[in-house]
Parts: structure tokens; sequence; C-alpha cells
């Protein structure tokens, strides 16, 4: 069974659906049936206007992503529940908030494991959130955008797992 791959870039997020049938990459770099869709890491931290985001900020956030996705499910109704890898800049320090250190990529981690990260890091205020083992200070901010992006794929999608992958492992440019 092919997986699913999801970049999470700034500017946008793009779903590649597994197709058996079809090469792995294009010229481009971009696999197949790539869709590109306008909810980067960086449009999702700016609706997130308050430190915590308050929950309607963060149902908006997260609704905003499954919206988007709706429109690959609308054209490849397999990927719901189909194995699915994820990679993108911040994809590892997700992964080591999750398991409080250095994680080895690729790993897959649970959605119920994400779910709870998410929470604890959308309503920490950023003084509090900055204590969370494997949480690079750089990264403080952006953790929320992308807890968002990673919690609304798993959503829309019915995963119950996804894998965390490295970008230097499965190379798909995300921004042009």
């Amino acid at each position: 069974m092919t997986t699913t791959r999801i970049v999470v870039a700034p500017t946008e997020l793009v779903a590649a659906p597994a197709r058996p049938s079809a090469p792995a990459s294009t010229a481009q770099g971009d696999p197949p049936l790539a869709h590109r869709l306008p909810t980067g890491t960086d449009w999702i931290a700016a609706v997130l206007e308050c430190d915590p985001p308050s929950a309607e900020q963060l149902t908006n956030a997260i609704g905003a992503v499954m919206d988007h996705l709706d429109d690959v499910v609308r054209e490849h109704p397999h990927i719901v529940g189909a194995p699915t890898s994820i990679e993108g800049p911040l994809l590892a320090t997700l992964a080591d908030v999750e398991l409080g250190g250095t994680a080895t990529l690729p790993v897959t981690l649970p959605r119920e494991a994400l779910e709870e990260v998410f929470r604890t890091v959308a309503t920490e205020p950023r003084r509090d959130r900055r204590h969370n083992p494997g949480l690079p200070p750089e990264h403080v901010d952006a953790i929320v955008a992308l807890s968002c992006v990673t919690v609304g794929v798993m959503r829309r999608l019915h995963l119950d797992e996804i894998t965390v992958v490295s970008e230097t492992d499965h190379p798909m440019e995300a921004s042009r």
C-alpha cells in the first residue's frame, strides 16, 4: 500500500494522495496529483492573534485546514484513513515535543498523542509553553500553528496515526 504525503510549509500545505500506478515524482519534484493548499503555518499563525489563542481562533484555524482538504478528498476519497506521512521544516519539533526529547525520524505518532500536544501548546501562554521538553525557543510560537495544521489533517483524513518523516528522506519542494 502506498502512502499519502503531506508537506507543511510556511506558505502552503501540499497534499499528494497515494496512487499506486503513478510514478514517484515529476521533473519539478512534486509527486503526481499534488494539491497545493493555501494553509501553511504562516497563514495559520496569522489567524491565532491571542496568547494563548482563543477557542474560536483555534477552531477557525483547524477548520480552514479541514475545509481545504475537503477538495482533495472529493477528488481522491481513497486517502481517508490511508497511511499518511507528514514532513516539513518544523515537523521534527512536533515529534520532539510529543516525545519530550529528540525524535529519530521517521517516527509514527498516534492521533491521541498529537491531540494532547495540541491541547497543551494551544492553551498555554507563550511564557509557559517555552518550558515544554523538546521545544526549542525559536519554535515557541510556530508550534501552535503547526499543531493546528497537523490536527486538522488527522481529523479530516480520519487518521489514527501519522508518520513524521525527514524532508531529506522524502524530498518534495513545498514552496516555489
